[in-house]
């Protein structure tokens, strides 16, 4: 649900990164690639275009259509248009030489080009991946299991830690 997110503990928007993550890798490989050579995760800069639904990110007529569609079709439109963006910003391999540092890439996808917010460039690029109900779904409960194994790991660290303290 949308209230999860904003849950003490950022649950919802951690798992959601990963789920971005996740998809990238399978639709857009040297996307991915590039990502993780420079260390950028996630959710260094989709926790602003998640919890707010892209207010603070595309302009206004855009931001509509994208919750016209975001109304009729479900979150899964919040993921198509994260991968829309991040394919505009690393799209090409031009673009990803051009960006050669954790601050580059970084910097360019918080800094999106106004050409790649414009409604009639990214819904048609958000709305043509090959995106399924299922493939989400997919995902989703893989990085939901995965991110709870990782969660109790953490827990069980310290605890053990404040046993071995006392």
């Amino acid at each position: 649900t949308c209230a999860a997110i904003f849950r003490p503990g950022l649950d919802a928007v951690q798992v959601d990164g990963q789920i971005l993550y996740g998809l990238l890798k399978r639709l857009n490989q040297p996307i991915y690639k590039h990502l993780v050579k420079y260390k950028v995760e996630p959710l260094h800069f989709m926790v602003d275009w998640f919890m707010c639904l892209y207010v603070r990110t595309l302009p206004w007529p855009t931001l509509l259509r994208v919750w016209d569609v975001y109304f009729c079709e479900g979150v899964k439109v919040v993921f198509r248009v994260a991968i829309a963006l991040v394919t505009a910003v690393l799209g090409s391999s031009a673009q990803r030489r051009r960006l050669r540092s954790f601050e580059d890439t970084l910097d360019s996808l918080r800094r999106l080009p106004a050409s790649a917010t414009q409604a009639a460039v990214l819904l048609p690029a958000a709305l043509k991946l090959q995106l399924s109900a299922a493939d989400f779904e997919r995902e989703h409960q893989k990085q939901f299991r995965l991110f709870n194994l990782r969660k109790l790991a953490r827990q069980q660290q310290v605890q053990e830690q404040q046993e071995a303290a006392v």
